[in-house]
């Protein structure tokens, strides 16, 4: 469980970035 949340975790910041900087 912990291996999927840490690759789901990753990609969740660098989509939250790109929407901030829209």
């Amino acid at each position: 469980m912990n291996d999927e949340i840490q690759v789901e975790g990753e990609e969740l910041p660098h989509l939250l970035l790109v929407d901030d900087d829209a």
